[in-house]
Order: C-alpha cells, then sequence, then structure tokens
C-alpha cells in the first residue's frame, strides 16, 4: 500500500502534494503491524522513490 502512495506521488505530484509520505507509511504500518516502523524501512532499504528522483 506504501508503494501505491509512492507511484501515486511520482505520477500525479498534484493530486499527492498533500500526501507525507512519512506519515502514511506509519499510518499504514502502524495499522497493519501495531507500530511505525518507516524509519527502520529507510535505514534497512533506502528512501522509496529516490531510484527516480523522488
Amino acid at each position: 500500500l506504501v508503494d501505491a502512495y509512492v507511484v501515486g506521488k511520482l505520477l500525479y505530484p498534484d493530486r499527492f502534494a498533500h500526501v507525507d509520505l512519512a506519515l502514511k507509511a506509519d499510518e499504514i504500518f502502524s495499522f497493519f503491524v501495531g507500530t511505525p516502523v518507516y524509519q527502520d524501512m529507510v535505514k534497512d532499504f533506502g528512501t522509496p522513490g529516490a531510484e527516480v528522483g523522488f
């Protein structure tokens, strides 16, 4: 689900400008795993979308 927001921000930046990816990711991770783990994921795998200049 987090990747869907990354793609949305890349393809439609004007429509997703209001979305803070870190906050949205932590919201999603908290729902599924019970804790906000976005920063841990960034540390282990890098920032989502960074490969394409996001």
